[in-house]
């Protein structure tokens, strides 16, 4: 059973992907859009930071889990380049509707990645370590 910031955790992927996809929906130039542009980047940032405050030091108390919060982490900054270059890009929404869309599709795409390696991953080990199920 997933412990509650592991829910938690999941509930804000869905809200992630639930506002990428409304931004699809409205287009990034529109007043709503922009809104949710910014809705998104601040999701993503709570979002991160939960995970390094609960998820990575808890990891950290044992090998096991170090190698696995150690690769996440590293895929976590590369992926941030991906996302931060993508906000800067758009917040003002001054790029053509066309390249809006294949930038937008593919942070979707990468974020739809990293959610589901993290779901299937990095949170069940974070489950295991919980229960002591993960030698320390």
């Amino acid at each position: 059973m997933p412990s509650p910031i592991v829910n938690q955790l999941k509930s804000e992927h869905r809200r992630i992907q639930e506002t990428f996809q409304r931004i699809r929906e409205v287009g990034g130039s529109s007043p709503e859009g922009k809104a949710l542009l910014y809705q998104a980047k601040d999701l993503i940032l709570s979002h991160i930071r939960t995970e390094d405050e609960h998820i990575y030091p808890k990891l950290a108390q044992s090998p096991e889990g170090k190698e696995v919060a150690d690769c996440f982490s590293q895929e976590m900054k590369n992926l941030a380049q991906v996302v931060t270059q993508f906000f800067a890009k758009y917040e003002n929404g001054e790029e053509s509707a066309i390249q809006f869309a294949v930038d937008l599709g593919r942070v979707m795409g990468a974020l739809s990645t990293r959610i589901i390696r993290e779901e299937s991953r990095l949170y069940e080990a974070y489950d295991r370590m919980v229960a002591g199920r993960m030698s320390a």
